[in-house]
């Protein structure tokens, strides 16, 4: 699925909104972990498999 800058979802804050305390300790942890995904591939399956916040949404079955 392709990311776009401003797809909105997740851990992603609004436009204009904070990036409060606890998303930004997310964000650090998961640059950490992709810093070198091949050396991390078990914490990057873990993280992104218990944290919902990190998990894309399910594609659209909206028809257009």
């Amino acid at each position: 699925m392709e990311m776009l800058p401003w797809d909105v979802w997740g851990a992603m804050p609004a436009p204009g909104e904070p990036i409060d305390d606890e998303r930004l300790a997310l964000f650090d942890r998961l640059a950490d972990l992709t810093r070198d995904p091949d050396a991390a591939v078990a914490d990057l399956t873990a993280a992104y498999a218990d944290d919902g916040r990190s998990a894309s949404p399910p594609p659209s079955t909206t028809p257009s």
